[in-house]
C-alpha cells in the first residue's frame, strides 16, 4: 500500500511540474482554488467535520463542496432466493444495475443529509461515491486527479499526523502539493498540512517541514519542534552577565544526553538502509552556553532565566524522542523499499493465477451450458407437432378468402372461418412476409406446437410458406366482442365471468412455469381471449410473447430486459414502459385490467381510477358494475375488484403473486359462482334434447347407439327392430342389429339427475 502511495505522490509531482505558470508569479496557492473536498466516513463524526468546514469556508465566493465517501468493492450480487453469487459470474447488466443501485442508495442515505446542511448555507455541493477496498488510496487518487485544493478529514484528537500509520496520516502524506489537508476532531480543528511550506524568513530552518525523501509526517513534526526550540533560545535575554557556570554544565549534559541517544539509534540502522537525519545544536544556543561562564556571580539573581532554561531542556528532550521515532520510521521505509520488488513479483504471480482461475471457470461454465442445451434438446418435443396444409387447401376452404367468412382482423393478419379436413377451424393469415411478422409466426408455431393446456387455443396446423396458422374454431368469438356485445351478441352472466377469470389465471401460470423456458405473454387483453360453445375461455395470440432464458445460478425468476416495449397500450405494465424490464408480473398487470373489464364492461382507458373511486361509496360501485350480467353478489364482487386493483399497482413489487395469492382467491370466487349457477339450473327441470329417446320422447334409461348412428333407449329400439328392419329416424335399412352403449350420454344423464335431485 505504501508503494502505491509513493508512486501516486511522485506522479502527482510530475503532473504539477507540467502545469503552466503565470508570468511573473508562481502557481496559484491552494487557498485561491474554489473546490473543498470533505471525506465522509458514515459515522457521527462526519457531521462535526462538515459543520466545521461550513463555518470555515462558507464565506468564500464561488465555493463548491465535494462530499466524498468510499464504499467497499462490491464482490457479490444478491438473488431473490436469498443467496448471493460472485459479481464475476453475474450478467453484466445485472451487475451494473445492482452496483448503480448500491451507489445511489449510498448517496441517498449517507450523503444527502450532509448535502442538505450545505444547501442551507447556500453552498454548491457535489456528491461522489468511490468504490475501493482502501479508503486512503481512493481519496488520494480522487484529490490528485482533480487537483482539489482543500481537503477536510476527520481525525483523533489524541493522535496527530505523526502518530499511527492510519488513514488520516496516509492521505495527508501523499496528496497533491496544491492541496491543503485540514484534520478536524469533534468539530475542533487539530492541525493542517501544507505540502508547499511557507515559512517566514526569521523562522526558516535547515530542516524541511515536509520531507519528501523519507515520505513520513514525523520528520516534519520533528523539524517543527526544533524550530520552536531555536526560536525560544533566540528570545532569551543576554544572560552572559548573570548565569553561573552551573547552567553551562546543565546545558552541556543535556546536549550529551541527546548525542548518546542519537548514537544508539544510529547503531540500529544498517549501512545500506541508514538515512540518519542529523541534528546540530542551534548556533545561538551554543553562543548562549559560551556566555554562561562569564557571569556566575549573578546566578542567584536570575530565577526567571533558570525557569526558562528548564523549559528548554524539556523541549530538547521532546525533540530527541521525535528524532528517534523518525530514525525508526526511516529504517522501516528503507526495508519496505527493498521488499517492493518482491511484492511486485508476488502481485504479478497472484494476478496470473487469478487469470488462470477465471479462464477455468469460464470454460467450465461453457461446458455446463452446452450440456444444458443438449438436455433441453432431448426434452423438447419433435420439431413438427402440427399438420401442414397447402395454400390451395386454404383457398378452397375459405372460398378464396371471402369477406363473408372473415371473422376477425388484427394488426398482424386476418382470421377466416372454414372447414379443413372435416374439422371446423379458424385460419389466421399474416398480412405480409416481413421479417418481424415472420419472426412472430415462427415463435407462435414454436410455442403452440410444444405446449398443450385446456385454456390455451389449440394449434391444428400451419402453412409456413405463406405464413398461415390453423386454430380450433371458437364458436362464441372473443371476450371483447361479448363484453361490448358486438353484432348484438348475448351478454355473459356474472358467474361465468368469475369462472373465466380463474381459467385465464391458470393458463398464465402454465405459461410462466413451462419448461425448459418460461413464457411471458406480453399482449394479454380481452381480444386475445376466445370462448367456445360452452363459454370456456382459452388464451391465444402468443406471437409476441417472450421466452425467458433463465440463469439457474442467479434466480429462477430472472427478469428479461426488452429495449422496446410492445403490446396494447392500456394493458402494458407501466414499469415495463418506463425501464424496459419485463417480468412475470407484467402479465399480472394486464390480467388485473381484464378482471376490471369483466366487472364493468367498460373500455380500459382510466378504468382503474374509475373503479377505485367508485369503491369508496357502495352506491357508485353498484352503478359501475355491468348490469347486463345479472345480480352481482356484492361481497365477492368487491373482493374481486380489490384484487384486480392490487394487480394494477404501478410498482411491480406491490402486485400479488399469481400462483400463491391470485389463483386461490379466484378459485374460491369460482366455487361460489358455481353454487349459484347450479341453483339457477335446478329451477329448470326440462331435460336436454339429446337425453330424449326418438321413439319414447322421454328420458332414456339405458342409451345405446344403433347402426343408423342415433341414440335410443335399449328396450325401445329392441322392440322396434323385432317388427322393422329400417331406422325409426331416417327410414333407411339398418345394416345390422348391433347396439353399442353410449357411455358419454349415460354419464351426462347421471350428472344431470344428480344436480336436479
Amino acid at each position: 500500500m505504501d508503494y502505491f502511495f509513493r508512486n501516486s505522490y511522485l506522479e502527482t509531482k510530475s503532473v504539477l511540474r507540467q502545469v503552466p505558470k503565470k508570468a511573473g508569479s508562481d502557481l496559484a496557492s491552494p487557498s485561491q482554488a474554489l473546490d473543498v473536498a470533505i471525506a465522509i466516513s458514515g459515522s457521527t463524526k462526519s457531521k462535526n467535520v462538515v459543520k466545521w468546514a461550513l463555518e470555515k469556508f462558507s464565506s468564500d465566493k464561488n465555493l463548491v463542496f465535494k462530499l466524498i465517501h468510499v464504499h467497499p468493492k462490491i464482490t457479490s450480487v444478491p438473488t431473490p432466493s436469498g443467496r448471493t453469487v460472485s459479481i464475476s459470474e453475474a450478467p453484466e447488466d445485472v451487475a451494473a444495475t445492482y452496483r448503480r443501485q448500491v451507489m445511489e442508495k449510498t448517496k441517498e442515505t449517507l450523503l444527502k443529509p450532509y448535502k442538505k446542511m450545505c444547501e442551507r448555507k447556500k453552498v454548491a455541493v457535489e456528491l461522489q461515491v468511490l468504490e475501493s477496498n482502501s479508503v486512503a488510496v481512493a481519496i488520494t487518487r480522487e484529490v490528485n486527479q482533480h487537483l482539489i485544493s482543500r481537503l477536510v478529514i476527520g481525525g483523533s484528537s489524541h493522535v496527530g499526523l505523526d502518530g499511527n500509520r492510519d488513514v488520516t496520516a496516509k492521505i495527508s502524506a501523499y496528496v497533491s502539493e496544491l492541496c491543503t489537508v485540514y484534520v478536524v476532531s469533534k468539530g475542533v480543528y487539530i492541525l493542517s498540512k501544507n505540502v508547499a511550506t511557507r515559512d517566514s524568513g526569521s523562522e526558516r530552518t535547515d530542516t524541511s517541514s515536509y520531507s519528501s525523501s523519507s515520505g513520513h509526517i514525523s520528520a516534519a513534526l520533528k523539524s517543527k519542534s526544533l524550530v520552536l526550540s531555536n526560536k525560544r533560545l533566540q528570545r532569551l535575554p543576554t544572560i552572559a552577565r548573570g548565569v553561573s557556570v552551573r547552567m553551562e554544565t546543565s546545558s552541556v549534559d543535556s546536549y550529551e544526553t541527546k548525542s548518546m541517544f542519537s548514537d544508539q539509534v544510529s547503531k540500529r540502522s544498517s549501512p545500506e538502509t541508514s538515512r540518519t537525519v542529523t541534528w546540530n545544536p542551534p548556533r545561538r544556543y551554543m553562543s548562549s552556553n559560551e556566555n554562561v561562564t562569564q557571569g556566575d556571580d549573578y546566578f542567584t539573581d536570575n530565577q526567571n532565566t533558570l525557569h526558562e532554561i528548564r523549559k528548554l531542556k524539556d523541549e530538547l528532550r521532546q525533540a530527541q524522542e521525535i528524532y528517534a521515532m523518525a530514525q525508526v520510521e526511516t529504517l522501516d521505509a528503507s526495508r519496505k523499499e527493498n521488499g517492493t520488488k518482491g511484492l511486485e513479483e508476488k502481485e504479478t504471480q497472484k494476478f496470473e493465477q487469478m487469470r488462470r482461475e477465471t479462464r477455468e471457470v469460464a470454460q467450465k461454465r461453457e461446458a455446463r451450458e452446452k450440456d444444458d442445451k443438449l438436455k433441453e434438446r432431448s426434452l423438447v418435443a419433435p420439431k413438427l407437432q402440427y399438420q401442414e396444409f397447402t395454400w390451395e387447401e386454404f383457398k378452397t376452404a375459405t372460398s378464396s378468402f371471402s369477406e363473408d367468412l372473415k371473422i376477425g382482423k388484427g394488426a398482424y393478419g386476418a382470421v377466416y372461418k372454414c372447414k379443413l379436413r372435416h374439422t371446423a377451424a379458424a385460419v389466421k393469415v399474416l398480412h405480409s412476409a416481413e421479417s418481424n411478422l415472420s419472426k412472430q409466426f415462427d415463435q407462435e408455431i414454436e410455442i403452440l406446437s410444444k405446449i398443450r393446456h385446456l385454456h390455451l387455443v389449440l394449434l391444428l396446423g400451419a402453412c409456413p410458406e405463406h405464413g398461415a396458422l390453423v386454430y380450433e374454431y371458437m364458436e362464441n368469438g372473443s371476450l371483447e366482442d361479448r363484453l361490448f356485445q358486438v353484432k348484438k351478441s348475448q351478454p355473459i352472466p356474472w358467474f361465468l365471468r368469475f369462472r373465466i377469470a380463474w381459467e385465464v389465471a391458470s393458463a398464465l401460470i402454465f405459461l410462466h412455469k413451462s419448461k425448459p423456458t418460461p413464457i411471458i405473454h406480453r399482449d394479454l387483453k380481452p381480444a386475445n381471449i376466445l370462448l367456445d360453445q360452452n363459454f370456456v375461455s382459452k388464451v391465444g395470440d402468443v406471437g409476441i410473447s417472450t421466452m425467458l432464458q433463465v440463469d439457474h445460478l442467479l434466480t429462477q425468476f430472472t427478469t428479461y430486459k426488452q429495449t422496446s416495449p410492445v403490446g396494447t397500450l392500456c394493458y402494458i405494465d407501466p414499469e415495463y414502459q418506463r425501464s424496459g424490464m419485463l417480468s412475470f408480473k407484467s402479465d399480472v398487470y394486464a390480467f388485473g385490467m381484464i378482471i376490471l373489464q369483466l366487472l364493468t364492461a367498460l373500455p380500459a382507458i382510466a378504468l382503474t381510477y374509475k373503479v377505485e373511486t367508485a369503491m369508496e361509496k357502495n352506491v357508485e360501485f353498484i352503478q359501475i358494475l355491468d348490469k347486463k350480467a345479472g345480480d352481482w353478489p356484492m361481497e365477492e364482487t368487491r373482493k374481486l375488484a380489490a384484487l384486480a386493483l392490487s394487480c394494477t399497482e404501478i410498482r411491480v413489487k406491490d402486485r400479488p403473486d399469481l400462483e400463491t395469492q391470485i389463483l386461490p382467491a379466484l378459485e374460491s370466487f369460482k366455487n361460489a359462482a358455481e353454487k349459484v349457477r347450479n341453483l339457477i339450473s335446478s329451477a329448470s327441470k326440462q331435460p336436454p334434447r339429446h337425453f330424449l329417446c326418438p321413439l319414447l320422447k322421454d328420458v332414456m334409461s339405458d342409451p345405446c347407439v344403433a347402426a343408423d348412428g342415433y341414440t335410443y333407449d335399449r328396450r325401445a329400439i329392441e322392440e322396434w327392430m323385432e317388427d322393422h328392419c329400417t331406422s325409426p329416424v331416417t327410414n333407411l335399412p339398418l345394416q345390422n342389429i348391433k347396439l353399442l352403449p353410449n357411455h358419454s350420454v349415460c354419464a351426462a344423464m347421471v350428472e344431470w339427475r344428480h344436480t336436479n335431485q
